[in-house]
């Protein structure tokens, strides 16, 4: 399915056509996420509306629109939010804004969703070789000093993301709720 998810209709238009496809809703990933690389006081309205939107509002709106359904699988949420909602990285301060609004958003939900069955959890990329950062993690000037702070000594990739993901989906994590997983190479340690 297409659609924008800065429009409220279509999440749960995503829901009802998971539902109705499969009989039943048994996890919700909320990977979807913009980014932009500016002073934070030089970021426009429309821009800073936009990060919310698709980085913060999106999200919302699926889980909402996917409470009912998680709750009769017993399912589980993960929210992908980012190393920069609990740290300043500059020119990303906005998209830090509304990836610790996403944590924040998580914990909630976890306590509150918890007594229907419903795990929540949020993983925490760093450093992660995707569309939307290898522009920037071509440069020499940002790569190098990068790889001298990441004690495993490289970039992540997605399938490292992804890994903790199903892990967070299975079973075998049906007593982990309200987590924040970082998947950052040991980055937020040094």
């Amino acid at each position: 399915m297409v659609g924008d998810l800065r429009q409220p209709e279509v999440a749960h238009e995503v829901i009802k056509a998971a539902v109705e496809g499969s009989g039943r809703l048994d996890v919700l990933v909320n990977a979807a996420g913009v980014q932009l690389r500016k002073e934070a006081v030089d970021v426009g309205e429309d821009e800073w509306q936009r990060l919310l939107d698709i980085n913060l509002s999106a999200a919302y709106r699926l889980m909402r629109a996917a409470a009912g359904p998680l709750s009769r699988s017993q399912g589980s949420i993960i929210n992908i939010t980012s190393m920069a909602a609990d740290r300043v990285l500059p020119r990303i301060v906005p998209y830090g804004a509304t990836k610790a609004a996403l944590v924040q958003l998580s914990r909630g939900l976890a306590v509150e969703l918890g007594p229907q069955g419903v795990r929540v959890n949020a993983v925490a990329p760093g450093y992660i070789t995707t569309p939307m950062t290898q522009h920037n993690l071509a440069r020499p000037e940002v790569l190098g000093p990068v790889l001298t702070r990441l004690p495993l000594k490289r970039l992540g990739t997605a399938a490292d993301v992804a890994e903790v993901v199903l892990f967070l989906a299975s079973d075998a994590a049906r007593y982990v709720t309200g987590a924040v997983v970082p998947v950052d190479g040991g980055y937020s340690l040094t």
